[in-house]
């Protein structure tokens, strides 16, 4: 009789000590916050910034040409967990703007787990090695498109507003946010063509 009372008296400690042990959980990893899409040597580089505990920002760059397929290829090859729903902040080379960025926006602006207001910028060429290495630039560059939004209301800051403008055949002008990395990081407005 002890020996059956100490049997499921084990088995039950075991259950309990296990806990979620089988449950699957989010990687902190696999979060990605925002996104910079640069180019080097002719290719297009998208790299996924991801949640990280680290002094120094955690990054992971994808080679494509385009954000839905480097978010397929992000999965498959190099962050199998990747999550997008904390996803925050699209950078975008301004070089790369008239290949990328309404392709892109579009297919933010379809997936239900993008927030519709995911800040969409341009930046300079300086603007992706700063988050290379600094964990609070994201966090600058929100602020000052918050200010930016605040002083211009015909800015077009996230991903729903400028998918709007791109869809408007009246408008043959969008103004957008741009960051400039010459001395600090600055948010302007910049103008662009909507047409081809």
């Amino acid at each position: 009789m002890f020996k059956k009372l100490l049997s499921v008296t084990l088995g039950i400690s075991m259950i309990f000590l296990s806990g979620c042990a089988g449950t699957k959980q989010i990687d902190k990893a696999s979060l990605a916050e925002t996104v910079i899409v640069s180019e080097e040597n002719g290719q297009i580089y998208y790299t996924f910034y991801l949640l990280s505990g680290d002094e120094t920002p955690y990054s992971i760059s994808v080679p494509s040409s385009s954000f839905k397929e480097a978010c397929k290829l992000a999965r498959e090859k190099y962050i199998p967990e990747l999550t997008l729903t904390k996803f925050e902040l699209y950078v975008l080379n301004e070089n790369l703007q008239s290949d990328l960025l309404k392709k892109d926006v579009k297919f933010m602006s379809e997936q239900w787990y993008f927030s519709p207001n995911i800040y969409v910028t341009l930046c300079d060429n300086n603007t992706a090695e700063i988050f290379s290495y600094d964990k609070s630039a994201p966090e600058i560059v929100e602020t000052h498109l918050i200010h930016l939004k605040n002083k211009v209301s015909n800015v077009s800051i996230n991903s729903l507003s400028i998918f709007n403008n791109f869809s408007d055949n009246k408008t043959k002008e969008l103004s957008v946010s741009y960051i400039n990395s010459e001395k600090e990081i600055k948010a302007e407005i910049l103008k662009l063509s909507t047409e081809k």
